[in-house]
């Protein structure tokens, strides 16, 4: 449809103007090219902002940013100190509190000993039913994911005082690789 009109009006100028086909299409992409440099004149012509302002703008806002990042990071420093102060008065030291008995501690604070979360603290636990009350405090590194490297920093924090019954099995009766054993 488009290139009907575009015949059409190709026809009425080479009527008008009583030139030929082909004086009419030369004249017509001389039209073009014109208009289409009068367009790259009035572009180039524009006036554009300095390559270094955008790139100054960007710069202020990154700055603003590594600012702030740097306040931040200052506070986080500040805040520190005070809980790693917090963290040593809440957890167990051998010299400033009494050792924790393994036989009557609650997860929650076998979870307070230094290396031993949550789910360890959960294991110990579990051991403990499963097998009974430790007999010594070497028998921990029995329960799985306490190695000798765990046991070497527990073995000053923890004793084993607890009464035997006849009912409750002895966990130095339990078998050597109750590491295999995962509690729940």
């Amino acid at each position: 449809m488009n290139l009907e009109r575009a015949n059409v009006w190709l026809y009425r100028v080479q009527q008008r103007l009583a030139i030929t086909r082909n004086e009419a299409a030369a004249l017509v992409a001389l039209a073009a090219l014109l208009l289409a440099g009068m367009v790259v004149q009035r572009v180039r012509s524009r006036p554009q902002a300095a390559p270094g302002a955008e790139r100054a703008a960007t710069n202020h806002r990154f700055q603003q940013g590594a600012a702030r990042l740097r306040a931040a990071q200052k506070k986080a420093e500040q805040r520190a100190p005070a809980q790693e102060a917090e963290r040593e008065t809440s957890s167990l030291t051998a010299s400033s509190k009494a050792k924790l008995d393994l036989n009557a501690a609650s997860e929650s604070q076998l979870e307070r000993l230094p290396g031993v979360g949550p789910v360890l603290a959960g294991r110990i636990a579990a051991y403990r039913r499963a097998h009974g009350p430790f007999a010594e405090a070497d028998h921990l590194e029995r329960v799985s994911g306490i190695g000798p490297k765990t046991m070497a920093q527990l073995a000053p924090l923890v004793s084993v005082s607890a009464p035997e019954t006849e009912d409750a099995p002895k966990a130095e009766d339990a078998p050597k690789d109750a590491k295999a054993e995962r509690a729940p």
